[in-house]
């Protein structure tokens, strides 16, 4: 692991397989995510800038939501905008300066389709491209975490299968 403020605590983490020794850092610092960590971020941030953008040039009609498809959309964007929020408090906890700032413009633009979704016929396109890039970038951090977890990247505190489970439910929201 890559590290950049030498002040950390060491802690147990059960989440591999067997124990091992993890380290929580006391200061905000900056992880070396390497390539597959910032291929995942730019695939999810073009996401995400659709995302944000949807409410402002996504619309094709300004009126509440009449499709069932898109209303069953919005639900379940809904539910996984809530999973990504209470991400931030895990941001908070491991004291990850570009993990942070990442998560905090996910929700939004989590936040910003979702509502979109909610309130006006959004095109086809938007809807299309969100889930495209988002769902990318979680095949993405598949790989990272076929490579990396439980190796040199660790969730302390989370099993692995959670984490698994997670990213596989987020591929299939976005399906």
């Amino acid at each position: 692991m890559s590290q950049s403020s030498e002040e950390t605590v060491q802690v147990t983490d059960s989440s591999s397989q067997g124990e091992r020794n993890t380290k929580l850092y006391k200061e905000w610092h900056f992880y070396n995510w390497g390539f597959l960590g910032w291929l995942e971020t730019f695939f999810k941030l073009a996401g995400w800038i659709v995302g944000i953008l949807t409410p402002a040039i996504g619309f094709s009609a300004l009126q509440p939501v009449r499709s069932g498809a898109q209303l069953g959309l919005a639900i379940m964007n809904l539910f996984a905008t809530v999973l990504i929020a209470f991400g931030i408090v895990d941001r908070i906890r491991l004291k990850e300066i570009s993990a942070m700032i990442l998560i905090i413009i996910n929700t939004g633009g989590h936040i910003c389709f979702t509502v979109a979704l909610f309130v006006a016929g959004v095109k086809s396109l938007f809807i299309i491209l969100f889930g495209a890039f988002i769902m990318t970038g979680e095949f993405v951090k598949l790989f990272y975490f076929v490579r990396h977890l439980g190796k040199d990247f660790v969730v302390p505190g989370t099993k692995k299968a959670v984490l698994y489970g997670l990213v596989i439910y987020f591929v299939l929201n976005y399906a």
